[in-house]
């Protein structure tokens, strides 16, 4: 029987080893509802490899004047004030949100040569665990997937786009057509449009894609997740419209806390976990009709009165509003880092809208 893996790649933030634990605990949780695996457990069936990059960045973490300091070599004086100007609008104290999340967004995009070591960090990581793998196992007798989230999206599209274009210790296992073929990519909040730094067409020119027409893919299926709410996939939004079938997009609007970013947010929600499990296990072992059973006895928003949900359904859909209307470009100086600040500024208001309304159960 083969074995599965599945690569988890966190997000913006920061992450210390075993960052993936209680991610990995949400997930189980899930599996263990889904209808069709018999009450397997999920360790028999797919390994969890944890995925760290982000102490790439730890040194420019410690101050405003570091991370500042290394942005604005990069980013022009007017275009920096006006990113920090609107996410100091946002009011309130934000500090660790502002430098461990959107800090590390603003030094991945624009800080040099930082997102070509965070590439490295990864491809680092896959190649010496496929490389284990295939010595134990052997090539057909193992699959990988990946979990991407947030910042991590952009991260390993770019290391995956560099891991396949390139000769990997003297051999080409990892080009598309090779040995390695990635079974399920899955990106959870995915920003690597707004973070992309080819200056051609994403959709076109990397090789972080499906199989579709002509084209000859890097996975069997790619699974783009979103949440009507989140803030930070409305810059650029992910969206490529030829990638054929086998591109799936899943879009939910649960409410069950006030980070809707947030991986393990995502990963409370049936439709989420139950489509990685299929990509991964089958549509045979996990059906779709099992999957919408699920759904339709999930409670969509878990806050324990009918007033408070209400008020967070109000506040979810003025959010997801605002997303089709916040990010012109014509009025930006800041440019790209000014998109990224007014998503940051969106999540710290609602936030901060849903914290007061109660505890989530």
């Amino acid at each position: 029987m083969a074995r599965n893996v599945l690569f988890w790649v966190h997000g913006m933030g920061r992450h210390q080893d075993g960052w993936s634990v209680e991610p990995a605990k949400q997930f189980d949780s899930v599996w263990q509802s889904i209808p069709g695996l018999g009450g397997v457990a999920r360790e028999d069936c797919i390994d969890f490899v944890e995925v760290r990059y982000d102490d790439v960045w730890d040194q420019y973490r410690a101050s405003f004047a570091q991370a500042a300091d290394r942005l604005s070599g990069a980013i022009p004086q007017a275009k920096l004030k006006a990113a920090l100007d609107t996410l100091a609008s946002a009011g309130g104290d934000q500090p660790g949100f502002m430098w461990d999340s959107i800090g590390d967004v603003l030094l991945y995009r624009y800080a040099g040569d930082l997102y070509r070591l965070a590439h490295v960090k990864v491809m680092e990581k896959v190649v010496s665990t496929v490389n284990r793998y295939y010595k134990t196992l052997g090539s057909y007798e193992t699959t990988f997937s990946f979990l991407t989230h947030s910042l991590g999206t952009a991260v390993t599209h770019g290391a995956l786009n560099r891991l396949g274009g390139g000769s990997i210790a003297g051999y080409d296992i990892f080009r598309p057509g090779g040995q390695f073929h990635i079974r399920a990519y899955v990106t959870v909040a995915n920003v690597s449009r707004v973070l992309w730094w080819g200056e051609q067409d994403l959709y076109k020119t990397t090789l972080v894609q499906p199989s579709h027409d002509n084209v000859q893919g890097y996975m069997d299926t790619f699974l783009n997740m979103s949440h009507v709410a989140d803030p930070f996939l409305a810059p650029f939004r992910f969206s490529p419209q030829h990638w054929g079938r086998n591109f799936v997009q899943t879009t939910v609007d649960h409410l069950h806390g006030v980070n809707v970013h947030g991986l393990e947010h995502y990963l409370k929600h049936p439709r989420v976990v139950g489509n990685i499990a299929q990509a991964i296990m089958g549509s045979n072992v996990v059906t779709s009709h099992a999957i919408d059973n699920m759904v339709r006895n999930f409670r969509n928003i878990s806050l324990p009165s009918e007033k408070a949900r209400d008020t967070a359904a109000t506040i979810r859909d003025r959010v997801a509003h605002a997303l089709t209307t916040s990010f012109e470009t014509s009025d930006l100086v800041g440019g790209t880092a000014e998109l990224i600040a007014r998503a940051g500024k969106l999540a710290i208001e609602m936030n901060r809208d849903l914290s007061v309304l109660g505890d989530f159960v």
